[in-house]
């Protein structure tokens, strides 16, 4: 288990499927949760939200936070991840058709940096081969930035 995970203060890490964020009851409902849970970061993953902006980072997880994004493609998909930047160093992202990567590093901790990725993908044909070869790559291009991941998979 990563250093990160493993001592005694863990930092609070969320994953969520939250199907669509279009409506403000259910931004400020994440909200809430973040708030109260005391998150620090955060995968939101099936958005449905094709723009993202800094106003609706701020409503719905608060002003602390910094984001990377991937857009829905239509009415599906869409991934959110996020950080509070007084707690965690980003040092890369990495936005592909169906993953979102970063590299990232708890501001407390002396342990080195690691990897996150979420990921949204078809369980079907065409899209499905694409999405196993897109994993496939992001493993190979970010096997340097440590061992923990966390995929939402077919």
């Amino acid at each position: 288990m990563p250093d990160c995970l493993s001592r005694r203060r863990v930092s609070s890490i969320v994953f969520s499927y939250v199907r669509g964020l279009n409506a403000r009851a259910r931004r400020l409902s994440v909200r809430e949760f973040v708030v109260q849970q005391r998150v620090s970061l955060v995968c939101l993953q099936e958005t449905k939200l094709q723009v993202v902006c800094n106003d609706f980072i701020s409503e719905t997880l608060g002003p602390l936070f910094d984001y990377v994004f991937l857009p829905s493609e239509g009415l599906s998909g869409g991934i959110v991840v996020a950080w509070r930047r007084d707690l965690w160093v980003v040092s890369a992202t990495d936005v592909r058709s169906f993953s979102v990567t970063i590299g990232l590093r708890e501001l407390s901790s002396a342990s080195g940096p690691w990897r996150l990725t979420a990921v949204f993908g078809p369980c079907s044909e065409p899209g499905h081969s694409l999405f196993l070869q897109e994993l496939r790559d992001v493993r190979t291009t970010h096997s340097g930035l440590g061992p923990c991941e966390s995929d939402r998979v077919l």
